[in-house]
């Protein structure tokens, strides 16, 4: 309850939407990705990205969708939260 100003010239109670401390928690927003390791054997080399959708980047990886384009195998994964 607040008090605020009556026609009386006396203070009157009334309600208002006061949040009591403490009880409002900050949600933080998180974004899942997955770093990964490819390896391509016809020229021995690794390769490390990060991505949203692992299988999707490997098909565009092996499908000369991105300058990086070889016969790559997924040799490691790690799901990251932020």
């Amino acid at each position: 309850m607040v008090d605020a100003p009556s026609s009386g010239g006396g203070a009157a109670r009334c309600a208002g939407s006061n949040p009591v401390p403490g009880t409002w928690q900050h949600k933080r927003l998180s974004f899942m990705f997955y770093t990964y390791i490819l390896y391509s054997a016809k020229c021995d080399r690794y390769y490390i990205g990060y991505c949203a959708d692992v299988q999707a980047r490997l098909i565009r990886h092996n499908n000369g969708m991105v300058t990086a384009t070889r016969l790559w195998l997924l040799k490691h994964i790690k799901k990251n939260v932020t």
